[in-house]
This record gives C-alpha cells, sequence and structure tokens, in this order.
C-alpha cells in the first residue's frame, strides 16, 4: 500500500513539475510542498529519487529571501552515439574482393571448403 501511494506521488510531482516548466519555466521546491501539502521531508526524498532517474533537475535558487530550489523537467534527448568499427582486418579476407563471391556456396563449382586463397588466408 505504501508502495502505490509513494508512485503515485512520484506521477503527481512529475506531473506538475512538468506543468510548471512548460508555463513557467519550472516550480520552487517549497511552492510544490505546499500545493500538495506534503512535509519537506517526504518531498524532498521523492524529488531526488526523480532526479535521479533523470527526469527533473533542481536548481539552486533564493525564494523570499531563502535558499531553495527550483525543478525543472527534463525533456527526454535521444544520445547519439559514435560507433568506430576498423575494417582493415576484415579487408584482408580474399572474398571480399574474389570475382566468383557470387556464385561461390557450398556444394557448387566455386565452393568455399575448396577455395585456396581462402584456405590460405585462414592458415597463416
Amino acid at each position: 500500500m505504501i508502495r502505490l501511494m509513494q508512485k503515485s506521488l512520484e506521477d503527481t510531482i512529475l506531473e506538475i513539475v512538468k506543468e510548471k516548466t512548460k508555463n513557467e519555466g519550472g516550480i520552487v521546491q517549497s511552492v510544490l510542498w505546499g500545493l500538495l501539502e506534503i512535509d519537506n521531508r517526504e518531498g524532498t526524498k521523492t524529488v531526488l529519487k526523480l532526479v535521479r532517474m533523470g527526469l527533473i533537475k533542481r536548481e539552486p535558487v533564493v525564494h523570499k529571501g531563502r535558499r531553495t530550489y527550483k525543478l525543472i523537467y527534463v525533456t527526454r534527448k535521444i544520445n547519439s552515439v559514435k560507433v568506430m568499427i576498423n575494417l582493415n582486418p576484415v579487408m584482408d579476407v580474399p572474398c571480399f574482393t574474389c570475382k566468383t563471391l557470387e556464385r561461390c556456396s557450398a556444394g557448387g563449382y566455386f565452393n568455399p571448403f575448396r577455395c585456396i586463397k581462402l584456405s590460405t588466408y585462414l592458415c597463416r
């Protein structure tokens, strides 16, 4: 039962922060606690979990003369992945430059099991 209430609180906080970020650029933590009528300890625990999940971020601000945090929804970005592939070792395989590759098959006239170039490459 407690787990369901916690999940519900996470969803509620995320929904409010998302809406306030879209309209006002975020929401101050203390204002959020007032809206949800929860104490600082419970709210901070839930917010930190959402921060660890990468769903929101906290920025330090001064609000009504007190240091606090502004909560901002983080839009998900697809991170680009750069993959470097070195084909140099593969380019030495004789099949890549073979003129009969399209006709080569197991059991055919041009057969990889009887290919002298491929056998020489594999045995070196």
